[in-house]
C-alpha cells in the first residue's frame, strides 16, 4: 500500500508539533491506544527529528510522517528518523524533485496548488514515481 492509499485509508492524520522528542513515546502510546495510529510531526521544532523516530522505535506499527518540510536537509532527516511521507507547506521544484529522487512521498497542501501553474503536474502529490491528485480533500 503506497503511503497516498494509507492516508485515505486512515481518513485523518493528526498533526502534531512536539517541542520535546521525550513526548513522543506517550503521544504515540495515547494516538495507537486511541484507534488513530498515525501522525504527521511537523519539523517546525529541534524535536521533529528524534520524536519520529522515537514514534516508531516505541510503537513500529505506526504510520508517521514529517510535516512542514522546508529543505532538501529536512527531507533528509525524516527519512533518516523512518518516515513514510513528507508534506510540505507549498510546491518547491527542488523539494518535489528531491523527494522524487530519493523514493519518498510528497504530499503538497491543497491550500498551495490551487493557482500555482508550475506544480499542476504533480497534480498535488508525488510518491516516488507514482503522482496522485489531491483527491482525499
Amino acid at each position: 500500500m503506497t503511503a497516498a492509499e494509507k492516508i485515505k485509508e486512515m481518513g485523518i492524520v493528526p498533526v502534531v508539533v512536539l517541542e520535546d522528542e521525550k513526548d513522543a513515546g506517550a503521544l504515540a502510546k495515547a494516538l495507537c491506544e486511541g484507534g488513530l495510529p498515525c501522525a504527521e510531526v511537523t519539523f517546525r521544532t529541534a524535536a521533529a527529528k528524534e520524536s519520529i523516530r522515537i514514534m516508531l522505535k516505541e510503537y513500529p506499527e505506526m504510520f508517521v510522517g514529517a510535516g512542514t518540510v522546508l529543505t532538501t536537509r529536512q527531507v533528509d532527516e525524516a527519512i533518516e528518523a523512518g518516515a513514510r511521507f513528507i508534506v510540505s507547506p507549498g510546491f518547491d521544484p527542488e523539494i518535489v524533485d528531491y523527494c522524487i529522487g530519493t523514493g519518498s512521498c510528497q504530499i503538497l497542501s491543497r491550500r498551495n496548488i490551487r493557482g500555482t501553474g508550475s506544480n499542476q503536474s504533480t497534480g498535488g502529490s508525488v510518491c516516488g514515481n507514482e503522482i496522485y491528485a489531491d483527491r482525499w480533500y
